[in-house]
């Protein structure tokens, strides 16, 4: 032992990196319900301002407050037309506690937990998650 502690003092310093890959998943989707609505109920009652909508003035996505004052912001994804992000709010993913609290609010019924997203409306789990900048596929 004293050999191999007196060749740990003489060696370099390495380092390894490693790479993890991981899936973003969703805890709550908003879907086709809020498109063109955009009634905003959901937004106070999220605990951790986590629903997030387009703000054509700074070209971000925003968290406002009831006063309509931007609390957050995040940068969106390029790709996808500004049009598109005006119509319908959107959840960060991971901001989301998964507490369940924005969708009894939503007076559409747009927001679901990922397991109960009816079929109709998958696409909605990649549209949310890709808004964000950060997020998206590069």
């Amino acid at each position: 032992s004293q050999k191999y502690l007196s060749h740990l003092k003489k060696s370099k310093p390495s380092f390894i990196m490693v790479s993890v890959l991981f899936e973003v998943t969703m805890a709550h989707i908003i879907a086709e319900p809020c498109i063109g609505v955009k009634d905003r109920a959901c937004v106070p009652a999220c605990p951790v301002d986590c629903i997030y909508e387009y703000d054509e003035a700074s070209d971000k996505l925003v968290v406002k407050n009831k006063e309509g004052v931007i609390t957050k912001e995040r940068d969106r994804n390029p790709n996808i037309p500004a049009e598109q992000l005006k119509q319908q709010l959107f959840i960060e993913p991971a901001e989301c506690i998964d507490c369940t609290a924005c969708i009894d609010p939503c007076p559409v019924n747009a927001i679901f937990a990922q397991d109960d997203l009816p079929q109709e409306w998958a696409q909605f789990t990649d549209i949310n998650k890709n808004v964000f900048a950060s997020l998206a596929p590069q």
